[in-house]
C-alpha cells in the first residue's frame, strides 16, 4: 500500500495492532519516505532515543510536531538513512521491544479498569 502512493512523511505510532511502528517505519524508508515515530510510553521513548530513532514524545504540541516534520522532510535522505540504521539496531531487539509494549498496554488496561475504563489499546 505504501508503494502505491508518494508521501512526504510517515508519522507512525510506535504501538500498532499488527506490527510495530519500527517495522512499518523500516518499510516506509524502503520507499524513500522519511519517518517520525510517536509514542507516549516513557520506556519506548527511552528506547527510541537510545537507538537514535527520529521520534516525538506524546503528548506533543503543533510547534514541536511542525519542527520535527520540517526537519525530517528537509533532511529526508539523512532521516531515511538514520531510520534504517536505527530500525536495524532495534529490530534485533524486537522481541524485547514487543514485550515492553505488551507490558505497557497491560498496565494501561489495569489503570483504566481501576477507573471504570474499557482498557482497549
Amino acid at each position: 500500500m505504501i508503494a502505491a502512493r508518494w508521501y512526504d512523511l510517515a508519522l507512525i505510532n510506535a504501538s500498532l495492532p499488527d506490527m510495530s511502528g519500527i517495522e512499518l517505519g523500516a518499510l516506509a524508508t524502503n520507499e524513500n519516505i522519511p519517518v517520525i515515530i510517536i509514542s507516549g510510553h516513557p520506556a519506548v521513548n527511552a528506547e527510541l532515543a537510545r537507538h537514535d530513532f527520529p521520534h516525538v514524545q506524546k503528548p506533543f504540541g503543533a510547534v514541536e510536531l511542525r519542527r520535527a516534520s520540517n526537519q525530517a522532510i528537509r533532511e529526508a535522505q539523512a532521516n531515511i538513512l538514520q531510520v534504517r540504521a536505527s530500525a536495524a539496531r532495534m529490530l534485533t531487539n524486537l522481541a524485547a521491544f514487543n514485550h515492553e509494549m505488551a507490558e505497557a498496554r497491560r498496565r494501561a488496561a489495569e489503570i483504566l479498569a481501576k477507573f471504570g475504563g474499557k482498557g482497549e489499546s
